[in-house]
């Protein structure tokens, strides 16, 4: 006659027969802690109920929404602030430079009239006048007036269309999305260009076009060199803390400022950002500037090479400083005041000739903006 089969009950402090079979797990449970067992599953399937629950708020919550876009979108507004900005400053400076060549005109045009004004004077005070006189002065006359009507049509007016579609690129980097009956046991993941075209060099810059992107590296010495976003301070703060924070011992950065009057310059060290006070040597750092009221296109200021020493400024109380006087001073809260400022030249060279109004018109200025990058 056969025996039959005893299994032991699953639970390990248990020395009783399992008589009851799981259906799930397989296990074998005697009689006590079978619905002990069952109470487990069903408080792991209330979990999973409680989880279910909180992604609800996710769907169908409108803070929700607001808050999975809110970084996205404060990326564009801020986009849209620079890009404004840098349209009305271009528009002003045109408005400026028509205004120069109409005053040079106009002045020109105002020598002829008070010399043609003075032999007037001079011919009727001395009763100096006949027949081919009178046809020489009206003719210069009607020769000023034809001046005076043309000087309004020297200036044409010349802009290129912007193909604003291609300005903005959005990038989706994320898990690849599936069904969650079929989900893979290690999700692939992607990243989605909106936009394709060249590749930035500048890890989501939003201050430096390409063209400005080629400039910089070629005043680095690299053209090709890759630049990874580590600060921007109108998403991370503007504080000496949120700057310390992000960018000390990075490496090698670049410094990118967009003063409140729209003008573009910044600062390039291969020394480490830190907090510890003092000066530090640095002969391969340099200032530049990309764009400023003088109209002066983008260039590099070498540091002295008798002040390479002074070349930047460690302090844990404000933001970058640039040599000994300081060329470059990035204040606390720099965009809530007006303490950033520039005694350039002091450690750096200036080679063209405008000193502490360089870099924005002014020795003291608000800023922006600021994006700091460090090497790929």
């Amino acid at each position: 006659m056969a025996q039959s089969t005893t299994y032991k009950c699953s639970n390990h402090e248990c020395k009783k027969n399992g008589m009851v079979k799981c259906d799930g797990c397989s296990d074998r449970f005697c009689q006590e802690h079978f619905p002990k067992h069952r109470r487990q599953l069903t408080l792991a399937f209330d979990r999973i109920c409680n989880d279910r629950d909180l992604l609800y708020q996710y769907f169908y919550s409108p803070q929700s929404s607001t808050k999975v876009n809110e970084t996205s979108f404060t990326d564009i507004n801020r986009w849209e602030e620079i890009t404004i900005a840098q349209v009305r400053l271009t528009a002003d400076n045109a408005r400026k430079r028509v205004d120069e060549l109409m005053q040079k005109s106009r002045s020109q045009l105002q020598r002829d009239f008070e010399q043609l004004s003075q032999e007037l004077r001079r011919r009727k005070e001395n009763d100096d006048y006949f027949e081919p006189d009178l046809n020489k002065l009206t003719t210069e006359l009607e020769h000023l007036k034809l001046s005076i009507t043309n000087s309004t049509r020297l200036i044409e007016i010349r802009n290129r269309n912007i193909d604003w579609s291609t300005l903005l690129d959005i990038e989706v980097i994320a898990t690849e999305t599936c069904s969650i009956m079929s989900a893979p046991s290690a999700p692939q993941k992607y990243v989605e260009k909106a936009k394709r075209g060249t590749a930035t060099l500048f890890d989501d810059t939003f201050l430096l076009s390409d063209e400005y992107q080629l400039k910089v590296n070629e005043f680095y010495g690299k053209s090709n060199q890759r630049w990874q976003l580590i600060y921007r301070a109108s998403r991370h703060g503007f504080g000496a803390e949120d700057f310390h924070g992000r960018c000390n011992d990075q490496g090698a950065t670049v410094t990118v400022i967009r003063s409140k009057n729209g003008y573009l310059f910044g600062g390039y060290t291969r020394v480490p950002w830190k907090s510890d006070g003092g000066w530090k040597e640095d002969a391969s750092s340099f200032l530049f500037t990309l764009s400023n009221p003088h109209s002066i296109p983008p260039r590099k200021y070498h540091v002295d090479s008798q002040q390479s020493k002074y070349a930047v400024r460690h302090r844990a109380d404000y933001g970058s400083a640039f040599g000994g006087g300081c060329d470059l001073f990035v204040s606390h809260k720099s965009n809530e005041n007006s303490d950033s400022y520039t005694n350039f030249p002091c450690s750096y060279m200036d080679t063209t000739g405008k000193r502490e109004k360089t870099f924005t018109g002014a020795k003291y200025f608000t800023i922006f903006d600021i994006e700091v990058f460090r090497v790929v």
